[in-house]
């Protein structure tokens, strides 16, 4: 093998091994990123609707909302 094809050779190698490390840790990051979105993100937002919705039905049962004859945008209508 004369130095030419050697050379055309060992960057050929480089680009195989470097490619399959890149794919690696693409695959390697993309499952990081899965499991933060797992294990982080989805309780957050899991807390984030339940005290939405807590905080929604608490506030639909106070004595204001209940009562249909007062209007929260104008409050002196109907009194």
């Amino acid at each position: 093998m004369n130095e030419k094809e050697q050379k055309w050779f060992l960057s050929r190698k480089w680009i195989e091994i470097h490619y399959h490390y890149t794919l690696k840790e693409k695959k390697k990051r993309r499952w990081y990123r899965l499991q933060f979105s797992l294990f982080f993100l989805s309780p957050i937002m899991v807390l984030i609707i339940i005290l939405y919705l807590f905080f929604h039905l608490h506030n639909t049962h106070s004595p204001l909302v209940r009562n249909p004859l007062i209007s929260h945008t104008h409050p002196d209508m109907f009194l």
